[in-house]
């Protein structure tokens, strides 16, 4: 006689499935799976670490926070165990470190000890190209998880990953949708993970590729290297879910390919339940340039006897850009820039950066 299935741990894939289309559902699911080998607590986790809002059971909530916040994150011993989970699909605190290791290390005796948390295992799944591991948690004095254990709790891999598979065509779905939102308004949109790489971008954005920017190993790179390290600056603060902070703080301007100044604002965007296994943790939003400060190199050579180094830096300078950006970007010495602003002032008969793009403003010249 053949033993009949435990209705047990079919009711566990069945949850784990209805999570994937409904992602508030997470910390039932997980609660569930504790509950089935006795453990203190479960969550899900991506093997990479810069990944934000993870599910987990509202037992092991602080533990979590304290893992991110206090960085504990990077000093993860068990990450160790990455390679053996890709190829065993189970691994516990064994395939880590040794009993001997686990003893002097700080993760497992401060960070681990501090929370009552000893023993784990975790069965890794694929969400797209990303590894993710259902990770269960043991209070210190509980055994370690047996082989019984594992066999059982790796049986979840299939439905973990046809929930993320689901979650993140669902995921992708709001994105696209936000995307074409964005694309009727006339905002050009480029949706960030959370290691700042780009996930998608609209019809807008990609006509600025190759021209204002550049998009490479999927990072946004702007033609303007100030303006370059503004961005970097605001998409970590986006990225890193400061959702309090004033608007100013989340919004700058780069020059594009002809000097002109393009807004650029960062959102951050909602967690988990929002964009689940799809790590969506920022979008940017890229504005049109002033027309008025649209005037061509040749045309300002031409009605006002510049040169052409000189007609350029007149048009960056109108733009907003500093002297010290203009240098850095066109890789000429502040000296030599300021040298050519000086003979701009002089040939246009203006004396300040403000006085320059107010003349600007009333030129039509294309």
């Amino acid at each position: 006689m053949t033993a009949a299935p435990d209705r047990g741990w079919e009711d566990l894939a069945r949850r784990i499935q209805r999570a994937g289309l409904d992602p508030t559902l997470w910390p039932e699911a997980l609660s569930a799976v504790s509950d089935r080998v006795g453990a203190r607590g479960a969550l899900l986790l991506s093997t990479d670490a810069r990944f934000r809002g993870f599910p987990v059971t509202p037992s092991l909530a602080e533990p979590v926070e304290n893992f991110v916040n206090m960085g504990w994150e990077y000093r993860d011993e068990r990450a160790r165990g990455v390679s053996a989970l890709r190829t065993k699909g189970v691994i516990t605190d064994d395939d880590c470190l040794s009993r001997e290791a686990r003893a002097r290390s700080p993760f497992y005796q401060e960070f681990l000890r501090s929370h009552d948390l000893q023993e784990f295992v975790a069965v890794g799944f694929q969400a797209g190209a990303d590894l993710w591991c259902l990770s269960v948690h043991r209070a210190i004095g509980e055994p370690a998880f047996d082989e019984v254990e594992q066999r059982r709790l790796l049986s979840l891999w299939r439905p973990l990953a046809d929930a993320a598979a689901l979650a993140r065509q669902l995921g992708f779905a709001r994105i696209r949708g936000a995307m074409d939102a964005l694309q009727t308004l006339r905002h050009a949109g480029i949706v960030f993970d959370g290691s700042g790489r780009v996930v998608a971008l609209n019809e807008l954005a990609e006509a600025l590729v190759g021209h204002d920017l550049d998009i490479a190993s999927n990072r946004l790179v702007f033609r303007d290297r100030s303006g370059q390290r503004r961005f970097e600056a605001l998409l970590a603060r986006a990225i890193g879910g400061n959702l309090d902070a004033e608007a100013s703080a989340l919004a700058d301007a780069v020059l594009d390919a002809r000097g002109r100044r393009r807004p650029i604002r960062a959102i951050s965007l909602g967690g988990f339940s929002d964009y689940a296994f799809v790590n969506a943790r920022a979008l940017l939003l890229i504005g049109e340039a002033p027309e008025e400060a649209c005037v061509s190199d040749l045309a300002l050579a031409a009605k006002f006897g510049l040169t052409a180094a000189e007609a350029r830096l007149a048009r960056e300078i109108a733009g907003g850009a500093s002297l010290a950006e203009i240098a850095e970007r066109r890789h000429i010495t502040y000296a030599t820039a300021r040298s050519q602003l000086r003979a701009v002032f002089s040939k246009t008969d203006t004396h300040r950066q403000a006085e320059l793009a107010a003349m600007f403003a009333t030129l039509r010249v294309r």
